[in-house]
């Protein structure tokens, strides 16, 4: 209608001098995305001496799968939250953990990811196998395995009702309290960061630390390494000056 009387059909935004005008608004109002710190190993021994000693509670235990799992696995919290002890078979070198769905399965084909045995105390599968074995799920059960406890006169039980981000968050956090030096500067999304950094701080090929954070490319999964002191060395160590 416009072209036929002759008017423009061009939006405002189409001007080339709008289009900068907008970019540098875009610029100078924008606020830096700040990255949780990711979760190390160390941190993770540090839990596992408060958490996972020979009498562990059920709250104990439950700490522990979050971390450990979420950290081997690279797992989001939609990923961990939605895991039933259907959904988990263990067998003697490996746990695996069948997702029916996750953020980058758009087609909800379901995935599965593995861990590895590493016969270590601090082993995520045996983490795994004790949180398993205090819950008591038969396992063929359909509930979440990451759910609230309700306290009564024999100690904790689990109820049926799923555990949220926000409780879940914050138990996680105050185990982390003692053991880092500033809690504000992690969140649960550090322990998917830190497994995947420690991941390629050990060399593992980019390629498989995003099929194991089932990551499409790894333009994505890059956001996600923070290089330790070494390897933030090894560009310019490699130079031939």
């Amino acid at each position: 209608m416009g072209a036929q009387f002759g008017w423009s059909t061009l939006s405002p935004t189409d001007n080339s001098i709008v289009k900068m005008a907008l970019q540098g608004f875009k610029r100078q109002n924008s606020s830096p995305t700040i990255r949780k710190d990711p979760i190390t190993p160390d941190i993770l021994t540090k839990l596992h001496i408060n958490h996972g000693h020979s009498s562990a509670t059920l709250a104990d235990l439950r700490i522990l799968f979050v971390c450990f799992i979420s950290y081997a696995g690279f797992l989001r919290f939609d990923d961990i939250r939605n895991i039933s002890r259907n959904d988990c078979t263990i067998s003697s070198d490996r746990l695996t953990i069948h997702l029916c769905k996750s953020k980058s399965d758009q087609f909800r084909q379901g995935t599965d990811v593995v861990i590895a045995r590493t016969f270590k105390p601090t082993c995520p599968v045996l983490v795994a196998e004790r949180y398993f074995s205090a819950l008591g799920d038969p396992n063929n059960s359909t509930l979440p395995v990451l759910r609230r406890f309700v306290a009564t006169k024999k100690g904790l039980t689990s109820s049926t009702k799923p555990l949220s981000y926000t409780r879940t968050r914050e138990i996680v956090l105050d185990a982390l309290r003692t053991i880092v030096p500033d809690v504000a500067t992690y969140g649960l999304h550090s322990l998917r960061s830190g497994g995947a950094s420690a991941a390629f701080n050990a060399n593992v090929p980019p390629f498989l630390i995003s099929k194991q954070g089932r990551w499409k490319t790894e333009s994505a999964s890059n956001v996600y390494f923070q290089l330790d002191k070494s390897s933030n060395l090894l560009a310019t160590r490699n130079l031939v000056i």
